[in-house]
């Protein structure tokens, strides 16, 4: 783990990759990075937390930032190594070994315990000859270093940076100047180790030639800002008069940052995308319905009407209201004639082939007549042989057919009972259920349950044990007492329904058995745009779980409903009883149809009802229709279109009466 100085020297470095990597410098980029080496992270934790800034350039950033880590924990390493070897030298006048056993006189003494005894005297002869082993093996590796360290010396040379190398290497005045020993005395470890420290050193000169404002004479001139240098230009330069780029503050927030990005993308892909263009013939890879160019807002130019634009439009409003008085006077007569009412229901007719047509010829007759109608053939021309053919004496008696509202099998009607029969019922069940007990008991096949005491009969059930310990058979009831509560209590909560269920159980329970039929009621209101109607109609439909469909229209507003009996005496009760249709001004007023506005008062009459065989809606929706074709278009799809023809015959009617 690298110290707060060290990342800071790291972080001009970081910042220069980061400007060669994606072209701009960018700050938080180079924080996540200096943070990620502070919390000694791997290199895949690293690499995801850098690919949001990085994308596919994360891997190689990563590679690199650790491998200058390295770089700098090894000559952390050796720095350390070269100090600690400089403290360990020994003075002039120190034994080799341990140093001079006798002391200087104004050195303090420590005062011997009484009870210690001496070395000699205390170690085994075995522990001695390990002392022995010990110290001699310190001598030796003391000798390979000041071999290695002398070699080292003079290896590296002091030339190439005389401000930097002497500051590492270390200095050991007060060696003995000892001719440096030959290769072939020192250990084979001792050499390889040497020859990698000065590999090293030679890689940190390299390093320190690439870069020579890393380091400097003292310490706290690196903590220092850079001078700022200019030339004649005003451009910013370095010591070796080089122009360098000043790092710009970057946006700190997530949406300038995003914005930024998006920004520095759309100008690498408008790049990519000039050079890679390839010349071709103009329309022959060409689509004409994709649109060409960046979408983006248009300015808005000036627009100058032509001469004339309003007067033809005053003239098209002029005539559209002449048609419409034309047509309301042609409406007028047509409806004091009677013609109106008879087209309308004419068009209400079906179109569909010759349904609802006379038939050519009836089908009792088609056995007697060869022809294809009466008019074709007659009785006269009919020999005597065929003409009674398939007529005899006997009499056909048709087969009788279940009704589809009907259930098959005649539902058993369910036998009320008094409560002393229930009870008596109740007790019979119970003494069958407990005589069962008792012969399982007296076969072996369950054991025989504990006594069931309670604190009314501890003195007749144990009697004399009772009496022996009262306290500890009372607090032993007592805790039968309650574990058969707690027995009670969980079997009650099994038995518990959670909310679901009983969701499920009492929708279950209002919907109706609809297997012998589906009941269907077809309502029509005058006006049905009042929200709080409209709610309470669609509300209570689904609560009721009725399927259908409510049509809005202009004084044919049609409610179809199907369910169960049940559910639609419900809804009848509130369609015709509950909602109030008629206002207070027009139900006081029972003389005058129309309310103080002069609009016809609002009312709901029921159209049909009766049972059909199968549903024609699987759901209840609430639709708007605009025109006449589109609503009987909507019940066609659904095969009861005959609903909106009776609904809107009735509507015609109604107009002329009040008309008349």
């Amino acid at each position: 783990m690298l110290s707060k100085t060290e990342l800071e020297e790291l972080r001009p470095w970081v910042a220069e990759t980061v400007q060669n990597t994606l072209g701009y410098s960018q700050d938080a980029l180079v924080i996540t990075a200096l943070d990620c080496i502070s919390k000694n992270l791997s290199r895949q934790s690293t690499t995801d937390q850098l690919a949001h800034y990085l994308a596919k350039e994360a891997p190689n950033f990563v590679a690199t930032l650790y491998k200058k880590v390295l770089e700098l924990k090894t000559a952390k390493l050796m720095s350390a190594s070269f100090t600690s070897a400089k403290k360990r030298t020994l003075e002039p006048g120190e034994d080799e070994e341990f140093g001079n056993d006798e002391k200087p006189p104004d050195s303090k003494k420590k005062r011997a315990s009484r009870f210690a005894a001496s070395e000699d005297e205390a170690a085994p002869p075995d522990i001695q000859q390990l002392l022995e082993n010990t110290r001699r093996q310190i001598e030796e590796r003391k000798k390979q270093t000041q071999a290695m360290l002398i070699q080292t010396r003079a290896q590296v040379p002091t030339n190439v940076l005389p401000g930097v190398v002497p500051s590492l290497l270390p200095t050991t005045p007060h060696y003995p100047q000892a001719p440096a020993p030959s290769p072939a005395s020192l250990d084979p470890g001792a050499m390889d180790k040497a020859k990698r420290m000065s590999e090293l050193q030679a890689r940190i000169q390299s390093q320190l030639m690439q870069q020579p404002g890393l380091l400097s004479g003292n310490k706290a001139s690196s903590v220092k800002p850079t001078p700022l240098i200019l030339d004649k230009e005003g451009r910013t330069v370095d010591n070796l008069g080089r122009a360098i780029q000043l790092s710009v503050r970057q946006p700190t927030l997530k949406a300038n940052i995003r914005a930024q990005q998006r920004a520095t993308f759309r100008q690498i892909t408008e790049k990519k995308t000039s050079v890679k263009e390839v010349e071709r013939v103009e329309g022959a890879f060409v689509d004409g319905r994709v649109r060409q160019g960046v979408a983006g807002r248009t300015k808005k130019q000036l627009a100058f009407n032509e001469p004339g634009k309003y007067v033809k439009q005053g003239q098209v409003l002029r005539a559209k209201a002449q048609l419409e008085a034309l047509q309301t006077q042609i409406a007028s007569v047509a409806r004091k004639t009677g013609i109106s009412s008879a087209t309308k229901l004419a068009l209400i007719a079906p179109q569909d082939g010759n349904d609802g047509g006379i038939p050519n010829t009836e089908w009792w007759d088609a056995v007697i007549i060869s022809g294809e109608s009466y008019a074709d053939a007659t009785l006269s021309q009919i020999p005597p042989q065929s003409r009674f053919k398939g007529i005899t004496s006997l009499i056909e008696h048709p087969v009788k057919v279940q009704p589809p509202a009907e259930p098959n099998k005649m539902a058993a009607l369910p036998i009320i009972l008094t409560s002393r029969e229930r009870k008596k019922l109740r007790k019979q069940r119970r003494r069958e259920a407990e005589r069962e007990k008792q012969e399982k008991i007296q076969f072996g096949l369950i054991d025989k349950p504990e006594p069931k005491v309670r604190i009314s009969n501890l003195m007749r059930v144990l009697g004399s044990e009772a009496v022996q310990d009262p306290t500890k058979v009372e607090a032993h009831v007592r805790a039968q007492m309650a574990e058969r509560q707690r027995t009670h209590e969980a079997a009650n909560l099994s038995r518990k329904l959670t909310p679901a269920q009983r969701s499920a159980k009492k929708v279950a329970k209002m919907k109706e058995d609809l297997s012998c039929g589906v009941h269907v009621t077809v309502y029509r209101v005058h006006d049905l745009s009042k929200p709080a109607i409209k709610f309470k109609v669609d509300m209570n439909a689904q609560q009721l779980h009725l399927t259908g469909c409510v049509m809005l229209f202009p004084d044919v507003n049609l409610v179809i409903v199907e369910g169960g009996p049940k559910a639609l005496k419900k809804f009848k009760r509130l369609m015709m009883n509950r909602i109030k249709w008629k206002p207070k001004k027009a139900a006081a007023d029972d003389d005058n149809d129309s309310d103080g506005e002069g609009h016809v008062t609002n009312m709901c009459s029921v159209v049909w009802e009766g049972v059909v065989h199968d549903r024609a809606f699987n759901d209840w929706r609430v639709r708007n229709f605009p025109t006449e074709p589109l609503a009987r278009d909507h019940l066609k799809r659904h095969k009861i279109e005959h609903y909106w023809d009776l609904a809107l015959s009735q509507r015609i009617v109604e107009q002329e009466e009040e008309e008349s």
